[in-house]
């Protein structure tokens, strides 16, 4: 009766973790061996997204970190997910580093196999200003240290044109995190400065200009 009992548990599947059916390899009453597969199990909540991380931006990125995800599937909704782990290892040949996101799926909506764009919040500014980064130009120049022309270093100055009485006037900026197509400014800009967006890289100092939008671009 006990060896009866110990072949029912022993014909029982069980699976290590919880999940749907993804693929099913036997039927009911086929036979199969420990080597035979029976079913594929896709855990669906959480999901793990594997991005590759820039050499250039691997000091960014740290578990822990929240990420959001979208999929062309649900472009107006965003998952929330976190920084699970990053691999140790750098790829030679693409210089990248895997790291894994956890990203929340109660509703089963992210599936496997799924493309994903993925944005760590590597840094967090509150009450900040932003710009759009088009709005912003580069000049870059020598400066010579101590007076002498081999003792010189490159300085990348930023800055926006900035309008007053129909006049554009060159402002230099300080500029911190980018945020998608916007970017932050520390220094230079007071929240209620108009500045040039269309036609800037064609002004000159105290050029004349006309507004053609109110207060949202020039």
């Amino acid at each position: 009766m006990a060896n009866a009992k110990s072949q029912m548990e022993d014909s029982y599947i069980k699976a290590p973790i919880a999940g749907v059916v993804s693929e099913r390899f036997q039927e009911q009453g086929d036979q199969t061996s420990p080597q035979m597969p029976v079913f594929t199990i896709v855990k669906m909540n959480p999901v793990k997204v594997m991005i590759e991380v820039v050499e250039s931006q691997i000091g960014l990125v740290k578990v822990g970190q929240k990420a959001h995800v979208t999929v062309e599937s649900y472009p107006d909704q965003e998952f929330e997910g976190k920084v699970s782990k990053i691999n140790p290892t750098l790829n030679p040949i693409s210089r990248t580093v895997k790291a894994e996101i956890l990203v929340s799926n109660p509703d089963l909506k992210l599936k496997p196999g799924m493309f994903a764009k993925v944005e760590v919040a590597v840094n967090r500014h509150d009450n900040v200003l932003l710009i759009p980064k088009y709005a912003v130009l580069e000049n870059t120049k020598l400066e010579y240290l101590g007076g002498e022309i081999t003792n010189s270093q490159v300085i990348v100055e930023k800055f926006v044109f900035t309008v007053q009485d129909s006049l554009a006037f060159r402002k230099v900026i300080q500029v911190g995190i980018e945020n998608g197509s916007m970017v932050e400014v520390l220094n230079g800009l007071n929240i209620n400065d108009l500045i040039v967006t269309i036609g800037q890289h064609n002004l000159l100092d105290s050029s004349k200009v006309d507004i053609i939008t109110n207060r949202s671009g020039l």
